[in-house]
């Protein structure tokens, strides 16, 4: 079980702040301004670019087993275990930070507000709960996608062969999701529910199994200072 480390998670979270408020302004800004109710808009596909863009920024700018201060906490003794549990917690924690202002602020009824009042839009607040139906998928987007950031960031870290399978594997995720959103009409997919259903399995193994692989490359890599 990890035992958290105030220290660790400090050193963790100091390195991201500046980029979880560069991308709260980007997500809040854009979830206010759209005016079309969000699920009849741009702002899925914005949204899955979005999430995508950040979970790559946090793999690499938490990266900090590539960083002088990794090996000194490794010769301070924590064991590798504790470095990536406390490295994968706070990229988790930053999406959810991310993930849930943005969600607060529709579900709180303050896009609604904004809309209304500062917009002039005619379709609030009656289309506002039409809002609600892209929470969810952005959480999922993030569980999907984050696991095999961390792994891009991990695999390229390591002195062995083939560096650049977990870069082929996040434009390879990057691709398909634009292709389903593509096949996307007002949330319905041209391929069937089922397809959709299908898709999101693969992605869901694709990501666990990124998820075990960079734990497993903290473990057994000796990775680049």
């Amino acid at each position: 079980m990890l035992r958290i480390d105030k220290e660790l998670l400090r050193w963790e979270a100091k390195r991201v702040w500046r980029l979880n408020t560069i991308f709260l302004g980007i997500g809040g800004l854009a979830t206010l301004m759209i005016s079309a109710p969000l699920g009849d808009s741009e702002f899925p596909m914005l949204g899955f670019v979005f999430v995508y863009f950040h979970c790559l920024a946090l793999a690499r700018v938490s990266g900090g087993h590539m960083t002088r201060q990794y090996h000194i906490y490794r010769m301070r003794g924590y064991s590798r275990n504790q470095l990536w549990g406390h490295y994968l917690l706070v990229t988790a924690g930053s999406a959810l930070l991310v993930w849930g202002v943005i969600s607060l602020s529709i579900v709180s009824g303050f896009r609604s507000f904004y809309q209304q009042t500062m917009e002039g839009t005619p379709l609030y607040p009656m289309m506002a709960r039409r809002d609600w139906g892209v929470i969810f998928p952005l959480l999922v987007a993030y569980v999907l996608i984050l696991p095999v950031a961390t792994y891009e960031w991990t695999r390229y870290g390591a002195p062995v062969h083939g560096r650049a399978v977990g870069r082929w594997l996040m434009a390879g995720v990057f691709f398909f999701g634009m292709f389903m959103m593509t096949l996307s009409v007002e949330g319905r997919s041209l391929l069937g529910v089922w397809h959709v259903w299908l898709s999101l399995g693969a992605l869901a193994i694709i990501s666990g199994t990124a998820l075990f692989g960079s734990w497993w490359g903290f473990q057994n890599w000796e990775v680049r200072s």
